[in-house]
């Protein structure tokens, strides 16, 4: 199967479930508004001899207050605070219109059909239910998604007015995937530029970008023609990032081991860290077609790492990451010593020299669907080797100004 068509189809699973798992989450408020409803409706009706339909009306607006906030918080992931006032207005008009339905099924079946008002109440809830959460999915917890990630944004050192990712990806001979992969890139609903950064590819990769240019204005693309290397790849994109008007760097592979789908997630967490990484080794986290070998050449990797850099990270060796334009301005680029994989270490053991907060997330690592890998067993040992380097080497990677201020 196409890499693009597959992991579109698991997008749209993803997204098919996500929708399923809010209906449950709001079928569980309502569950619990439900409760309330009734228990006021019951207090008001019975104790205090209220008109049943002037009882439900005082038991709707108790309700629907604890339904606004259970669902802004937990069943759409809301924050807050943000907007609440609308958010609430828009709320009370869906459940207004809602409420409607329940009066009229509520009337219907205690006047006409003679049903005893709390079971008449319990089937008009259910009538109203789906009245009710398609019009607050589809307008009060519907934003666009690029005013959300924005929004998520807007906490920290990062202004979101001025929001500017640059998506970095290295190639060399990849021309099975890039095409792809820069499509679903630029489906994603948010504004980004691209870096390609390529080994001078002979097998049509560059004709594949330099047609992708014609069709995207936000590609740009670097063609190495001296030393190849996966690092020398990575130190082109760090200057690149720094030299240019950029808050956000994302990072990952071109062979679509790196789903592209997890970055508004890498979004909505970078407003409260440095770095994001996306962990194969947390919970929920895992592989997908990799052999037991490179698995377990994986788990041994990582601890290697994780002893050397005296650092709680589990996957110390992830490429999918994202990092903020503060921390990267703290790197001495040149300074930086790796040429191939062992990039990865050396990015990473410079944001613990400077000091970053490293957030880990859940990422499903999928296993290179066309063309040839470029690890092998020479360059395994240049990335164990580079990685001793690099300790040897301390904290020159960071700029002599941040060590003082670090130190301090």
């Amino acid at each position: 199967m196409n890499p693009s068509i597959k992991l579109e189809k698991e997008t749209s699973d993803h997204l098919s479930w996500n929708i399923i798992l809010q209906a449950f989450r709001f079928a569980v408020v309502g569950g619990l508004g439900t409760i309330v409803n009734i228990l006021v409706l019951f207090l008001f009706t019975e104790i205090f001899h209220i008109f049943y339909i002037i009882s439900e009306i005082i038991a709707f607006i108790i309700s629907s207050l604890h339904n606004f906030t259970l669902n802004k918080i937990w069943t759409f992931k809301e924050v807050f605070k943000e907007k609440l006032m609308i958010k609430y207005t828009q709320f009370i008009s869906v459940s207004v219109i809602s409420l409607f339905v329940n009066l009229t099924v509520l009337f219907m079946l205690v006047e006409y059909f003679g049903f005893y008002y709390i079971l008449g109440e319990l089937v008009a809830i259910c009538v109203a239910f789906f009245f009710n959460f398609i019009g607050n999915k589809l307008w009060t917890f519907s934003r666009s998604k690029e005013l959300q990630y924005k929004t998520y944004l807007k906490k920290g050192e990062i202004d979101k007015n001025h929001l500017k990712i640059l998506i970095f990806i290295p190639t060399f001979n990849e021309k099975n995937n890039i095409g792809n992969l820069i499509d679903l890139i630029n489906s994603l609903p948010f504004e980004k530029d691209i870096l390609i950064v390529d080994d001078n590819s002979t097998d049509g990769t560059l004709e594949i970008i330099h047609n992708k240019q014609k069709k995207y204005r936000n590609i740009k693309l670097i063609i190495r023609r001296g030393e190849k290397g996966r690092g020398l790849a990575g130190i082109t994109a760090l200057n690149y990032f720094q030299k240019n008007d950029y808050n956000i760097l994302m990072e990952l592979d071109a062979d679509f081991s790196h789903h592209p789908k997890y970055i508004p997630e890498f979004l909505e967490q970078i407003y409260n860290y440095d770095v994001i990484i996306g962990s194969r080794l947390v919970k929920n986290g895992g592989a997908i077609g990799r052999s037991y070998g490179r698995y377990i050449l994986t788990l041994i990797s990582n601890f290697i790492v994780r002893m050397l850099f005296q650092t709680n990270i589990k996957d110390c060796t992830s490429g999918f990451r994202m990092f903020r334009k503060e921390i990267i301005n703290k790197f001495n680029l040149k300074n930086f010593i790796s040429t191939h994989y062992s990039i990865t270490e050396e990015i990473l053991y410079a944001c613990l020299l400077s000091k970053a907060r490293i957030k880990e997330i859940p990422i499903i690592f999928y296993e290179r669907a066309s063309g040839k890998s470029k690890l092998n067993f020479k360059k395994i040992i240049l990335t164990f080797l580079g990685i001793i380097r690099i300790i040897l080497r301390g904290n020159k990677i960071i700029k002599a100004n941040e060590i003082d201020s670090i130190i301090k």
